[in-house]
């Protein structure tokens, strides 16, 4: 499911982005993923490009062009993440002061 989720937000994204991502065994889940027609790629030289196909798009509701889906998944996704209290989001502010230089 996360590959999906990467594939869906970054998309079109390439296999070697994924590997770095999520590792070698994404191939696997890439493979399983485009049998069961959620995903589709097309071949650049040697490189494989990802995107998601209608079938994914109908199954999870989710209907437009890629950017509107973009929006819609992170949507689903923060307020998924809102909801569960386990694992709260990190503030803006605490990474900002994280990367601004100590005085």
């Amino acid at each position: 499911m996360k590959t999906l989720s990467y594939v869906a937000y970054m998309q079109p994204i390439s296999s070697k982005r994924l590997v770095e991502v999520r590792g070698s065994g994404v191939y696997l889940h890439l493979k399983l993923l485009e049998q069961l027609a959620y995903i589709e790629h097309q071949n650049v030289g040697r490189l494989k490009i990802y995107n998601t196909t209608e079938k994914f798009q109908k199954y999870f509701g989710i209907q437009g062009d890629k950017d509107l889906l973009k929006q819609k998944l992170f949507t689903k996704v923060r307020s998924s993440n809102q909801s569960s209290p386990s694992q709260p989001l990190p503030q803006t502010e605490n990474v900002e002061s994280m990367t601004q230089p100590s005085q």
